[in-house]
């Protein structure tokens, strides 16, 4: 609010001024204000980290800057799940399985534990991580999990130190995200490259970007209803070595170089 409000009392600086959106922002334009939709519209410049959000913000604002996408360098991340990955001692008998990335409703939790709920009775354990959002939805997502899979459920509550937080992700098998905007990039590139299984909404940006643009093999929660405990976590080695390949093309260092320079460049 603070950058809208300076920008709109110094307008003379708006050829100056990039914006770079993240998931979130563009979820409530509806009620944006008419200062923040000026300040938006007229701006040098709009970044964002996949194209679908940008496209999405053209259509309620007619956008007169220059649209750059950059991505934040995923390298480091990469790098520290290849060391956890080979360490990684994952319990062949244990499908673990990750729900989401926070304690908000866009992660759609309590329509995707319904869903896995037909998997009770079989050998899973559902991670959720918790810590931060919304801590009222937390407790809610919370009461289901433990109503419908008992102590197969297991919230993540407390924040874990970076590479910590890199082992848990690299023991896990499958990946389940029900959001519909842009979210979670960070966990869903570090369990690309764990070799995790990943199920995306069709609907989604997140479909958009890593099935449609990057050409990642991931696969459609819908799938879910008709798939027995199996197919639902069958992920072969080539298939693995496939999205690992993906990833590093798109995510590496002298990727977001470029891409960023691009933008400095321009200006």
């Amino acid at each position: 609010d603070s950058i809208i409000e300076y920008f709109y009392e110094n307008k003379k600086f708006l050829n100056k001024l990039v914006l770079y959106f993240w998931g979130g922002d563009k979820e409530f334009i509806n009620n944006w204000k008419k200062e923040k939709k000026y300040i938006v519209k007229n701006a040098a410049a709009i970044v964002t980290i996949i194209p679908q959000d940008y496209w999405d913000l053209k259509k309620y604002l007619k956008l007169k800057g220059k649209y750059f996408c950059a991505r934040y360098n995923g390298e480091p991340t990469l790098k520290v799940m290849d060391k956890t990955v080979d360490i990684a001692e994952k319990d062949g008998a244990v499908i673990n399985i990750q729900l989401g990335n926070s304690a908000t409703e866009t992660n759609n939790h309590l329509n995707i534990l319904k869903t896995i709920s037909k998997y009770k009775d079989e050998n899973i354990k559902v991670y959720v991580p918790l810590s931060y959002g919304d801590m009222d939805y937390a407790k809610k997502v919370i009461m289901y999990g433990k109503e419908i899979l008992g102590e197969k459920f297991i919230p993540i509550q407390q924040f874990m130190l970076f590479e910590e937080y890199c082992r848990f992700m690299s023991k896990m098998d499958v990946g389940i995200f029900d959001m519909k905007r842009q979210q979670a990039m960070g966990n869903i590139v570090a369990l690309l490259q764990a070799g995790c299984k990943l199920y995306f909404n069709s609907e989604s940006l997140l479909w958009d970007f890593f099935a449609k643009d990057l050409g990642c093999i991931v696969s459609d929660i819908s799938q879910i209803y008709g798939m027995s405990i199996n197919e639902f976590a069958q992920f072969t080695q080539k298939d693995i070595l496939f999205n690992r390949a993906r990833i590093r093309d798109k995510f590496s260092e002298d990727e977001s170089i470029r891409a960023w320079k691009k933008i400095y460049d321009s200006f």
